[in-house]
């Protein structure tokens, strides 16, 4: 079983450009293979993924939230539970405009 390496761990926002179909997930692929990875699995269980597949159909874009290094899933599921809480209490909203900080290499959100 091939070991998964943390230390690429990638937060990203899948998000609908007409709706306000939102997903947050993490990966440790490129963001290409990452939506690959989810249309597959779309096109598998369609029941399964719904809001998912929605996204995937119409016009839609998925971006970096945050690079995220780290050790092992626990740490990964807590910062990803982080970012659900910002998007749900309104604090993260869908980019509508992206800034990358060369310093620390995480996206800034801001409307």
């Amino acid at each position: 079983m091939k070991m998964i390496d943390y230390n690429k761990s990638i937060i990203y926002i899948l998000y609908s450009h007409n709706t306000e179909n939102v997903h947050i997930g993490t990966t440790t692929q490129s963001l290409s293979q990452r939506k690959a990875q989810l249309k597959h699995y779309c096109d598998a269980k369609p029941r399964n993924n719904k809001l998912i597949k929605e996204i995937l159909d119409h016009s839609h874009s998925m971006r970096i939230l945050e690079r995220y290094p780290c050790s092992d899933i626990e740490h990964l599921r807590d910062r990803l539970e982080y970012y659900i809480d910002l998007y749900q209490t309104g604090k993260l909203k869908k980019p509508t405009k992206i800034t990358i900080k060369k310093t620390s290499f995480k996206l800034s959100v801001t409307d």
